[in-house]
């Protein structure tokens, strides 16, 4: 089963630029009424 729905869609970047604390691009998928459903990170290379 599948169905389609709308999501606010948002990118951010976290992280000092440090080895300990690289900076990452984060993808993030919230409902309409601000419940966070997704979270994927990707390190900047």
């Amino acid at each position: 089963m599948a169905r389609m729905i709308e999501v606010i869609e948002t990118w951010e970047r976290r992280g000092l630029g440090t080895q300990e604390s690289p900076v990452r691009k984060i993808h993030q998928l919230w409902s309409k009424d601000g419940k966070l459903i997704h979270e994927a990170e990707d390190e900047f290379k």
